[in-house]
């Protein structure tokens, strides 16, 4: 329906752009439905975070970004100079230690190693320490391997690492692109506007979750923004 908050009204060509808006608008509306809105105030900035971010994804050269689909919504050809910008092949470390003249690749070779017998089959192709927003954590670390295969497999065994002392609060979790950070830190805004808000959190795949007492996993932390945009 045309008067439902936060619904992508316009299709972009691109069957990836607009499964990131039909997801949008699913994040959005689906939260604040049993809400009426002529009884919530916050509508009208809700509603403009929504378009803020439609209009992102479907006008990126607007906003500096690089339009890599055609008039028929297919991805070009084109490979980026650096791997660490392919998220395909590329994950996010997150509190893995710091020191003064690190050396990162070995660090995140001991990582690897940590997975067990899967490390043999992992290149690391490129690392880089990313700045971070918090003073008293870490900087992500950013990891490309050879292959997106590579990269699945890191994926499915990085669950391992918590049975290692030294690594139990260190987290893997695989890239997003602009687009999709834009979304769920705008998502994680519109929680903030509505009434029950609070009740609710963002996890790191984009998921809205009533939240529990329970601890949260690796796989639910939010606080992945970082300078490197």
């Amino acid at each position: 329906m045309d008067n439902e908050p936060g619904r992508a009204r316009a299709r972009t060509g691109s069957p990836d752009k607009d499964n990131f808006m039909a997801g949008l608008g699913r994040k959005s509306y689906g939260t604040i439905s049993h809400t009426k809105v002529n009884q919530f105030p916050q509508i009208n900035r809700i509603n403009n975070t929504c378009w803020s971010v439609e209009n992102f994804i479907t006008n990126p050269t607007d906003h500096g970004l690089n339009n890599q689909y055609n008039d028929q919504g297919v991805k070009g050809n084109t490979q980026p100079a650096d791997p660490l910008n392919d998220n395909d092949v590329t994950v996010i470390v997150k509190n893995l230690p710091f020191t003064e003249g690190e050396n990162l690749q070995d660090k995140v070779q001991q990582i690897i190693d940590s997975l067990g017998e899967v490390s043999s089959q992992i290149s690391v192709v490129a690392t880089k320490r990313l700045t971070t927003r918090f003073h008293n954590k870490p900087g992500l670390v950013k990891i490309s391997f050879q292959s997106q295969d590579q990269k699945i497999l890191i994926l499915r065994n990085k669950h391992k690492l918590k049975d290692v002392g030294y690594y139990k609060h260190v987290y893997i979790q695989s890239s997003k692109s602009r687009i999709e950070r834009l979304i769920e830190t705008n998502t994680r805004t519109i929680l903030r506007e509505l009434p029950q808000g609070k009740s609710y959190r963002v996890t790191a795949n984009g998921k809205i979750l009533k939240k529990s007492n329970e601890p949260v996993s690796d796989t639910d932390n939010t606080d992945m923004e970082t300078k490197n945009d």
